[in-house]
């Protein structure tokens, strides 16, 4: 039966290339143009996420949709299915609220939603089985680079300075592979440490020479030349699985669940074990 005087808005969300080259956005849009012709609605705009997490709620065309809900341009939003608004329940919630405050409905597919306890039950359903698919997405990939660290490679593509990251390959995993220019700077900075015996006169000379940071800075930071100092990759061995996350912040596990992974070295055990002793008698 046609829905009468409707204007209707279309929104559609692929999150991984994959999907893209997958036409799996064209499918969607073909599915929803089509009920939109049945239902009689004329589709005055459609909005497309291509590339966005359905874990998040900050996709551009879904913030516009958002946007023009107060516009007056739809009464109507036709959607896939809920996990292609959101994956996570309360998010689905969140946005079905705030558009039905505006006096908009929304349709999955075939299925209208209505503020009637079966059409809710069976959001609510669909939305926590597209959480614990989330759930298992992340805890397979957990669990994924935990065995992948234990066998010697690099989880993570962001290198500590005077390393650079090379991307796994079908014949080797992702390794640091040292970067010679930094490399040269980070030995400079033990040297310097170890001659001049403090952080800050350390940055001085830095500063006095003109060599940058990573990011281009002219000043380094002390928090940058102690992490340098301290960190045990520079003696070969870097470590996955330190930290884990505990009501939003990263706490630091004893260390032995840390998993050491081998890496090439920049600078020799002596020089690094002197400024180790050095750094806790400045303390």
């Amino acid at each position: 039966m046609p829905v009468i005087n409707k204007k209707a808005a279309i929104y559609a969300r692929v999150s991984s290339e994959k999907q893209e080259k997958e036409k799996t956005i064209e499918s969607q849009l073909a599915e929803l143009r089509d009920v939109c012709k049945k239902d009689g609605v004329e589709i005055v705009k459609e909005y497309i996420d291509n590339g966005f997490s359905g874990s998040t709620l900050a996709r551009p065309a879904l913030d516009q949709l958002r946007d023009d809900a107060s516009k007056g341009l739809f009464n109507i939003v036709y959607i896939h299915s809920p996990d292609r608004l959101a994956r996570k329940y309360v998010y689905q919630v969140l946005v079905l609220e705030e558009l039905r405050q505006k006096g908009i409905e929304v349709k999955f597919l075939n299925k209208l939603v209505t503020d009637s306890p079966e059409d809710q039950l069976l959001l609510g359903v669909q939305g926590l089985i597209a959480e614990y698919e989330r759930a298992k997405i992340l805890e397979r990939t957990r669990r994924g680079k935990l065995h992948k660290a234990r066998f010697g490679e690099i989880q993570g593509s962001l290198p500590p300075y005077g390393y650079d990251y090379v991307k796994k390959t079908k014949e080797r995993g992702g390794y640091y592979k040292v970067n010679e220019k930094e490399a040269e700077i980070v030995r400079l900075i033990f040297s310097l440490y170890l001659e001049l015996g403090s952080i800050a006169k350390v940055i001085k000379e830095l500063y006095k020479r003109k060599i940058k940071t990573r990011k281009g800075r002219q000043y380094w930071s002390k928090k940058t030349v102690h992490r340098i100092l301290t960190n045990e990759c520079y003696i070969g061995t870097t470590y996955y699985n330190k930290c884990c996350k505990s009501g939003g912040k990263c706490r630091l596990r004893d260390k032995k669940e840390w998993i050491p992974v081998k890496v090439p070295k920049i600078i020799d055990e002596e020089t690094f074990q002197l400024a180790q002793k050095l750094l806790k008698s400045n303390s």
